[in-house]
């Protein structure tokens, strides 16, 4: 009898370990599985000590420079879609309200990033203007006359506009005539850090009315003179039906076409392309079950709910479909939703899914129950390099395109961060962030293979391990018990001891070297 270990794979916990596939494992513990070979993760390698005091549970690396960090709080982070932002505006939800910063109040203050921020969105004004018309007729021919009313809007330090106000009264202006504008609201409540604030007034052209841009004032200025000509008006009022997002509005994500997303209760929000500030009404969706976590693939957005998961589709954010996808699974907790790139992964009570191009599926259906998936004890997880990392009450690896399913040893993360820009994995290991598989010396792998049946007692009598170097530790059980260790030094063949017959072998290799194959066989003539 001749056992041969290649190629090596992960393990299946929901099989009886005698009807295991021969490169399947009983043990996968810190095994790296590239191209059917044994490979050890390099030691994690700690890159900053965050200075915040408590558990850090959200880390974001901002300029590539700056960790962001937060204790107790579950927080998202999406950059600014506008690529030349000269204010690097960044936008998270999970802090309380929704809140947005830019690079000099990150980083301004001490290390314990981010050190100042505001409420995102930009409010309407409370009040309506108040307008009375000023001056002499010059020229009473009554065509000349124009019905004009007035709104205004605050406008922020960095060029967000929000919402107008409600309008004026009706005023008819003749020529000669300018109109004084009082009673304006100075800044809104919050730490919204408004600027100025822009008034409009209303044009009528050939087709249709519309409100534009009669001049600015700073924010405190409650009055404005206007005696600007209708042809000498500015940019239409485009801010007609924006708003602030909503309060509670968490799980921020960026999609392509420059819009966010997040959702509140069971409504998915969508903000204005390349407005993040800007959260209108009418782009917001509402779902009968309660949304746990969203996540994209391209334009559609996965709503994953205590329900069945939706799927969100649109280009344009007013015009969404929403479909349900009845044979998805409730999702059980959003930290462990993870954009996969082409799909979506998220936890149910029955197992891993996935949704994305290819639909929705239970991806761990062939290899875990609903109760070995339940004893991991998920509580939070990461994307790196194709793989879903879990953490829980047992840390795993597992690769949806093979179905590989390995445990990993030493390490407990309280938070992650996965660079897109870099495809690099961080992780909050204790008081330390680090890097992922990036460090100096490797983890230590442990694989063992299934028990290969003999009809009659046999003993093995010669192995031989192929590794890119050595050494590498073999042990061999017969009938479940430990029977020989060899640190083994080379790729030739070795004796090994004689008086252990049985008719169940199972070998397990350990080390850090990556390893192609093991032969365990009965005589040297097989091994040929």
């Amino acid at each position: 009898m001749r056992i041969s270990l290649k190629p090596f794979g992960g393990i299946i916990p929901k099989a009886d370990p005698h009807y295991l596939p021969d490169s399947a494992a009983v043990t996968a513990q810190n095994c790296k599985f590239t191209s059917g070979s044994l490979e050890a993760w390099k030691n994690p390698l700690t890159v900053n000590t965050p200075s915040k005091v408590g558990t850090k549970t959200s880390i974001y690396l901002y300029e590539n420079q700056y960790w962001l960090h937060w204790v107790d709080l579950d927080v998202n982070v999406a950059k600014s879609p506008t690529a030349t932002d000269a204010y690097k505006r960044i936008y998270w939800t999970g802090d309380g309200a929704p809140k947005m910063s830019v690079l000099d109040a990150i980083v301004t203050g001490g290390t314990a990033y981010p050190n100042n921020s505001y409420l995102l969105g930009v409010p309407a004004p409370a009040m309506a203007p108040t307008v009375s018309v000023v001056g002499s007729i010059t020229d009473p021919d009554p065509t000349l006359v124009e019905s004009r009313t007035y709104v205004y809007r605050y406008v922020s330090a960095y060029g967000e506009a929000g919402p107008p106000s409600s309008a004026s009264v009706t005023v008819d202006v003749a020529p000669g005539q300018s109109v004084d504008i009082t009673n304006m609201s100075v800044a809104p409540v919050g730490n919204y850090n408004i600027a100025t604030k822009e008034i409009f007034r209303s044009n009528t052209g050939s087709s249709d009315t519309a409100y534009q841009l009669a001049g600015s004032v700073a924010v405190a200025t409650t009055t404005f003179s206007d005696t600007v000509d209708s042809a000498d008006l500015g940019e239409v009022l485009d801010s007609l039906l924006w708003d602030v997002p909503p309060t509670g509005l968490k799980g921020l994500i960026a999609l392509p076409n420059g819009c966010l997303a997040g959702y509140s209760g069971n409504e998915l929000c969508y903000s204005v392309a390349y407005q993040p500030h800007a959260w209108p009404l009418n782009q917001r969706w509402p779902v009968s079950d309660e949304i746990m976590g969203i996540g994209a693939y391209g334009m559609t957005v996965l709503v994953t709910t205590d329900g069945a998961p939706r799927i969100a589709t649109g280009q344009d954010p007013t015009d969404v479909t929403i479909e349900r996808l009845e044979n998805g699974y409730a999702c059980t907790l959003k930290l462990g939703v993870v954009d996969m790139g082409y799909a979506v992964a998220y936890p149910s009570t029955g197992g891993l899914m996935s949704a994305g191009v290819n639909g929705v599926e239970l991806i761990t259906r062939d290899i875990l129950s609903k109760d070995d998936w339940q004893a991991l004890g998920l509580t939070k997880a990461y994307f790196y390099g194709g793989l879903y990392i879990g953490f829980g009450t047992t840390t795993f690896i597992f690769n949806p395109a093979t179905k590989d399913l390995a445990t990993l040893s030493g390490i407990t993360a309280t938070a992650g961060y996965h660079d897109p820009a870099t495809g690099e994995l961080y992780l909050m290991v204790g008081s330390n962030i680090v890097k992922w598989d990036a460090g100096v010396g490797y983890l230590t792998y442990t694989w063992k293979s299934k028990p290969f049946v003999s009809e009659k007692p046999i003993n093995m009598s010669c192995a031989r391990v192929y590794a890119d170097s050595y050494p590498v530790t073999l042990k061999v059980y017969v009938d479940g018990t430990l029977k020989h260790t060899q640190t083994v030094a080379n790729n030739l063949v070795f004796r090994l001891p004689s008086g252990f017959r049985g008719t169940e072998i199972s070998a397990q290799v350990e080390g850090t070297v990556n390893v192609y194959a093991v032969d365990i066989a009965e005589s040297v003539s097989e091994m040929k």
